[in-house]
């Protein structure tokens, strides 16, 4: 495989050749590098190491782009091709299309950890995936199987423009999942615990311990014994977990730049308005240390950003491309984002979260008086022209007379996005802070790696079974 700064020159050469033809060029090498292995009850998997890697060049002319996208790094098909495809007509005509750029800048990044899990040996990897599997499968023997599950991502980037920026960067995401299966006469249930972070193979170990995986068995072994959740509108507390996917399912993905200006998102006027209190703060931060939507630069060259998107209940921004920050007379916010080389650039959320506040979790249960407390989230869906939402988790529980009671199964939250955000009386401390880890969807199968977090938080909404 070509090294990057051979890689970085030959993107160099090929944008000198096509630059005269258009009005800008910029380049994108992407280099994926991943490995997974699991085991259950009945097989080990490992994985062969994966790797795909490509470069795809961007020109605009007359408010058109066109791209060229190449999956094999040949010098001279790669120019020619290019140089081909920068002699385009523009098909109609189109008012300018002037795009906010970053000024030019340079940056080479490396976050690999102490550990490159590159040179860890497939059998390290194998033994921790099989000591969590037997913790779990030995927790009871109402446990019938459990799902281990380890994987890596190692993302390398380039990126070159016309202007003069010149970025590298070589980062390495380290995730795992375990989920336990219960049975109990005719009852199957299971719950799970799962997580990821920006480091090292070392990173593992931080996150998931004996103590993490003996709680998703103990989880689904009190689902054995839960009841179904009562339906109706309630006061609900949400775990960190859930409280990332409202911000990111519910919120976030109303709040990119490109579903704005479509007229795709509820909250096209809102802008500038009052829609929780005073001290709530939602942010897409792709500077977050640690969490798997880090970045050093978007796929457009820009730098990432702590992008405040609500500021003490005031809706102050949406996320941006180019093209987006241009239009709505802001800045690019660093949330350019492609799958890879092959992919298409759509505004995507890096890391979003909402702020810790200044409650402790027992106070928050104890003036929620009677009500839900939901945890362990099961799946999110969007619904950025509505502005309604649905969030499901893998369990509940009564709060009754300030106290956490009785367990439920599988519990639906949905209503206006709007009312639960006005509802919202209180956030937990910085203590209970958690970046959950993901991937996110976009167009076709467009899918990049985001993080989602925040604290305990506390509102009102429909509750229903799922």
């Amino acid at each position: 495989m070509m090294p990057a700064s051979e890689i970085i020159g030959l993107m160099q050469e090929v944008i000198r050749e096509v630059s005269p033809k258009v009005e800008y060029v910029d380049s994108l090498y992407t280099n994926l590098h991943m490995t997974t292995v699991s085991k259950d009850s009945t097989e080990e998997k490992l994985s062969e190491p994966t790797s795909e890697s490509g470069v795809v060049f961007r020109m605009l002319k007359q408010g058109e782009w066109r791209e060229a996208a190449f999956g094999e790094i040949d010098r001279s098909k790669i120019i020619s091709r290019t140089k081909q495809v920068a002699e385009f007509s523009p098909m109609s005509d189109h008012a300018p299309l002037i795009i906010s750029r970053s000024k030019p800048w340079k940056t080479d990044v490396t976050i690999i950890g102490k550990k490159d899990p590159r040179n860890v040996e497939p059998k390290e990897k194998l033994e921790i995936v099989r000591d969590y599997f037997k913790i779990a499968k030995d927790y009871d023997s109402r446990i019938i199987n459990a799902n281990s599950s380890y994987r890596e991502i190692i993302d390398e980037r380039a990126f070159v423009s016309s202007e003069g920026s010149e970025l590298h960067e070589l980062l390495s995401r380290v995730y795992y999942s375990l989920a336990a299966v219960a049975r109990e006469n005719d009852r199957i249930e299971y719950d799970y615990c799962h997580g990821g972070q920006t480091g090292g193979f070392e990173t593992l170990k931080e996150l998931f311990g004996e103590e993490r995986v003996k709680d998703a068995a103990r989880a689904a072994i009190q689902l054995l014994g839960s009841h179904q959740v009562p339906t109706g509108t309630f006061n609900v507390v949400l775990d960190p977990g859930m409280t990332g996917t409202f911000a990111h399912e519910s919120f976030g993905h109303g709040c990119e730049g490109d579903q704005v200006l479509r007229g795709r998102s509820y909250l096209v006027n809102y802008l500038n308005k009052k829609l929780g209190p005073d001290n709530f703060n939602l942010y897409d931060d792709g500077t977050l240390k640690g969490g798997v939507g880090e970045i050093a630069f978007d796929d457009e060259g820009n730098p990432p950003h702590k992008s405040p998107i609500v500021q003490d209940g005031v809706l102050t921004h949406f996320i941006h491309d180019q093209v987006t920050a241009r239009e709505m007379g802001d800045h690019p916010t660093g949330n350019a984002r492609r799958e890879s080389y092959k992919r298409m650039i759509y505004v995507r959320m890096t890391n979003t979260y909402i702020d810790p506040g200044d409650y402790t979790f027992e106070e928050m249960i104890k003036e929620t008086g009677d009500g839900i407390f939901l945890e362990h989230w099961n799946s999110g869906i969007e619904d950025p022209i509505g502005g309604n939402m649905q969030l499901k988790c893998k369990k509940s529980w009564q709060i009754k007379n300030g106290e956490i009671t009785e367990p439920y199964s599988t519990t639906v939250l949905s209503g206006k996005v709007l009312d639960f955000m006005a509802n919202i009386n209180g956030v937990t401390r910085q203590m209970d802070f958690a970046i959950d880890s993901g991937f996110c969807g976009k167009g076709s199968e467009d899918y990049v790696t985001v993080g989602s977090g925040g604290s305990f938080l506390a509102s009102r909404a429909t509750i229903g079974q799922g």
